[in-house]
């Protein structure tokens, strides 16, 4: 189980479908705040839980990764795994030492498939994870060209591009009380990984 930390304006907020404009503050039965750091703390304290997947969103979408909550978490001890929207080397570089374990590169802020292959060189694939980002099933294709541009061909691509880890993520479920939607093609991927 990994928790996801969705920030938006750096507070926790509910995703619902993908639809962000209609994510607010989270309202959790764990704790009555929306402040990362407390509801972290409420992952770990109440399930035990210690490792984040941290979707910044305010780093994917306006370029602002939120790196004082980032900051904060590590050194809170959280092993954090950040998405935050990484166009470049430095970007990413910048990430790790602002204390993420893990580097999440998504498929819809990825600008050219490049930038994967040169990051995996630079930090090695332990630390970099692909998000197949998808919605309703369908890539959210950024700025790359994939020669086969179905998820499973991204997929295909990816590993083959040296990914070790990978998520695959489909918006369009998320926060929508469905259950996993992305089951069938994730017994596909490991078919070939």
């Amino acid at each position: 189980i990994l928790p996801v930390l969705d920030l938006l304006n750096g507070i926790v907020v509910r995703g619902v479908g993908g639809r962000r404009d209609e994510y607010r503050p989270v309202e959790s039965v764990l704790t009555s705040s929306a402040q990362p750091l407390a509801v972290a703390r409420a992952f770990r304290e109440k399930l035990g839980l210690s490792i984040l997947y941290v979707a910044d969103l305010d780093g994917i979408l306006h370029q602002r990764p939120n790196a004082d909550v980032a900051r904060q978490l590590a050194a809170d001890g959280f092993e954090l795994w950040i998405d935050a929207g990484v166009r470049s080397l430095d970007e990413a570089s910048r990430l790790l030492s602002d204390g993420a374990e893990k580097v999440i590169v998504g498929l819809e802020s990825l600008p050219d498939v490049r930038l994967l292959v040169a990051l995996i060189g630079e930090f090695g694939a332990e630390r970099i994870v692909f998000s197949l980002d998808l919605k309703a099933g369908q890539p959210l294709l950024g700025d790359a060209r994939w020669p086969a541009a179905s998820p499973l061909g991204i997929a295909r691509s990816a590993i083959q591009a040296g990914v070790t880890q990978l998520i695959v993520l489909d918006l369009a479920s998320v926060g929508e009380l469905r259950g996993p939607s992305t089951l069938d093609l994730c017994r596909s991927i490991r078919q070939f990984a």
